[in-house]
């Protein structure tokens, strides 16, 4: 047996074009080169060409996308055994492939990276971010991290230097979570036993980031409405989809970039929110009845229809690869909030006027309008009616001085 000291070989999921099967499709495998030998393991998938290509050039349609999150888990498979291996063989490499059992990671860094891989090819980018950010905050306070040594104590002292460092409640309580979700996934793999989950209560316990709310009056509403823009600037482009976010149930602005002409049909908007697109077994379409002031928009800024599949806006294409998609759509978001920020000051708006600001204030002056809160849930296409509360702006001044003046005997 030849073992290969130091050195790691490299590794690729590769469609097998050698031998189709009888189907005509190929099997797709994890193919292994070491010092030019090279090895194929196979993982129990076959694709025909086209698809295995579409599923490595970015996103794809609903069928396809339980291959793709299934080659991502091998991917990370196979990520996590090399970085486990002291000294590599092919027949020790082969053996905890295909044994789910031998294989338990337990370096926080190394799951944080395998986290962020599978966020990538789901083409969450923004989410992968943000564990990427918690990971490089967690390595300046301790280059190396075990699953055993995230303790309550380990966990208070890194909030603690967060903290000297200046860092925010809210950015503390996203990183803590990060990583609780990742100890969570640990416990579910059986590679750390429950009893030392830290977490919790008499245990620690993230902060509760202060909520700040953001919906605005209807009267500012109508002020922003009203507010003179010049026709064919990037203003006016910023206005309109903060605006038909508005309308449009709080439609995010990346739900907004990815609409299709398949999606409108007449007076009807049909979509699915790509933010709980893969984790939604059953996911139920949101559906938006289009008043003429979103229609107006709509054709203002929709590009010419070639087709139905083609993006209703010109804002990404087809040809851009989900990082891509991810970086214009940051870009995107930060030109709207900037002109909308001035906007907002211009109508006496008291916070940053930002495009989170149009889906709060949809929900917050539905409710303030009388509409069930089960509406309102199923219209910001929430599982949960707790997740619809925390949206929801508490009563304005006006309302709690008519109920506290109550209190006097006339």
């Amino acid at each position: 047996m030849q073992i290969f000291d130091i050195m790691y070989p490299n590794y690729k999921i590769i469609l097998d074009l050698r031998r189709p099967k009888k189907s005509g499709l190929f099997p797709v495998k994890v193919r292994v080169t070491l010092n030019r030998v090279q090895k194929y393991y196979p993982i129990g998938l076959d694709l025909c060409t086209s698809d295995f290509e579409r599923i490595q050039n970015g996103s794809v349609r609903k069928e396809l996308r339980i291959y793709k999150n299934k080659i991502a888990d091998w991917e990370n498979k196979v990520k996590g055994i090399i970085h486990q291996m002291d000294s590599f063989t092919f027949e020790e490499f082969k053996s905890r492939l295909y044994d789910n059992k031998s294989v338990k990671v337990t370096d926080v860094y190394t799951l944080l990276d395998q986290k962020i891989d599978t966020l990538k090819s789901q083409g969450k980018i923004s989410t992968s971010s943000i564990y990427h950010d918690a990971k490089s905050s967690l390595m300046r306070f301790k280059s190396k991290l075990n699953l055993m040594d995230v303790t309550s104590d380990f966990l208070k002292n890194y909030e603690n230097y967060m903290i000297t460092e200046s860092r925010s409640v809210t950015t503390i309580s996203i990183y803590v979570r990060s990583l609780r979700s990742i100890y969570n996934q640990a416990i579910d793999a059986e590679m750390v036993d429950r009893k030392y989950y830290p977490f919790g209560k008499n245990k620690y316990q993230p902060k509760a980031p202060i909520n700040i709310k953001k919906a605005l009056t209807i009267e500012q509403i109508k002020s922003i409405i009203d507010y003179n823009v010049e026709e064919g600037t990037n203003q006016q482009m910023a206005k309109d989809m903060w605006l038909l976010s508005y309308y449009c149930n709080g439609m995010n602005i990346k739900d907004i970039i990815n609409l299709r002409f398949s999606n409108i049909e007449k007076d009807t908007l049909y979509f699915e929110r790509l933010k709980t697109l893969s984790t939604n077994r059953n996911p139920k379409p949101i559906i938006v009845s289009l008043i003429p002031q979103a229609k107006e928009i709509i054709q203002r800024w929709k590009q010419k229809k070639r087709s139905p599949d083609d993006f209703v806006f010109s804002i990404i294409n087809k040809s851009m690869t989900e990082d891509e998609k991810a970086k214009v759509k940051h870009r995107f978001i930060k030109t709207i909030n900037k002109y909308m920020k001035r906007i907002g000051i211009e109508i006496g708006y008291d916070k940053p006027l930002t495009t989170y600001a149009a889906r709060h204030s949809y929900a917050t002056i539905l409710k303030r309008s009388g509409a069930p809160l089960s509406f309102i849930s199923e219209a910001l296409g929430h599982k949960s009616l707790l997740t619809t509360e925390s949206y929801l702006d508490s009563f304005e001044d006006e309302t709690r001085r008519k109920y506290a003046e109550m209190l006097v005997p006339k």
